[in-house]
């Protein structure tokens, strides 16, 4: 099911001058810390309460630093539309582990059990990737870029995602996905005009774009929005499946396991390999 973003209860009439969602002048007085990566995940990937992260605006180019995961959080939102999207977190959280789960039950040493479903609202996964890039944004950790002024409004659900906007699955890569355990976010900006156009994201491995505009070729960026997500190794299937609300998706992506590779992906950076 679908999560409901709007915040509860009656209008405040309030419009809080750090918080990004207060367009709609339903702020609460106080100011939150919001994570723009969730803290649900975060904890996934965490090692004593860090997170090795690189590529924010403060780093210096292609250098990891280990940070406290509250070092990773800004008052960009007021706590009642930070209450309101937590949904979001949750989601994506469950969706993370999912991923990890069907990379292991496929592994040649697990047990041969019954083939699994699970499924997920992929309009929460698509509107979670857009938290993410905007929480990156407000909190000035994106370098000289803009987002469009209609991507709140796509966040909390007040207007419709145009058709061919949003999450797509990356499938024309000619080489193999590896599965990793981390997060990779990678923006991709239009250097004239400092707007960011999409995102590259990197989910355990598997590549999805989510793109702030139509592109002028969709099926040169991949599967919009995906209808599941198979993996398969023999008989033996693992499936994500992915729900839409009854607009319009794409088919289903099979994903073949060809072998096992343990370390760092090989078509990862030197720099990123051994950071």
């Amino acid at each position: 099911m679908t999560a409901q973003l709007q915040p509860l209860g009656a209008v405040t009439g309030y419009q809080h001058p750090k918080c990004y969602a207060g367009g709609d002048t339903n702020c609460s007085p106080k100011i939150s810390r919001e994570h723009f990566i969730s803290k649900t995940l975060l904890r996934q990937v965490e090692l004593n309460n860090t997170a090795k992260v690189a590529g924010l605006k403060w780093q210096e180019p292609e250098t990891f630093r280990l940070v406290p995961l509250d070092g990773l959080a800004s008052h960009i939102l007021c706590e009642r539309h930070n209450h309101a999207l937590s949904p979001l977190d949750d989601a994506m959280g469950r969706f993370f582990e999912a991923i990890g789960e069907c990379d292991r039950a496929l592994r040649p040493s697990a047990p041969n059990l019954a083939m699994g479903c699970r499924g997920f609202s992929g309009v929460d996964v698509e509107r979670w990737m857009l938290k993410c890039i905007i929480g990156l944004a407000a909190s000035g950790n994106i370098k000289h870029c803009e987002l469009k002024p209609e991507c709140v409004d796509l966040l909390f659900g007040r207007i419709d995602w145009p058709e061919h906007w949003g999450l797509f699955f990356e499938s024309t890569a000619t080489q193999p996905i590896y599965h990793f355990g981390s997060i990779r976010i990678e923006t991709l900006i239009d250097p004239a005009k400092s707007l960011i156009l999409a995102a590259k994201f990197g989910i355990r491995g598997l590549p999805f774009y989510l793109c702030l505009g139509r592109p002028s070729d969709p099926k040169s960026i991949g599967i919009w929005r995906p209808s599941a997500i198979t993996f398969r190794t023999g008989k033996r299937e693992e499936t994500l499946s992915l729900t839409w609300d009854g607009t319009k998706h794409g088919p289903v992506v099979i994903l073949d396991r060809i072998g096992t590779y343990d370390g760092p992906p090989p078509n990862w950076k030197e720099w990123e390999q051994t950071g």
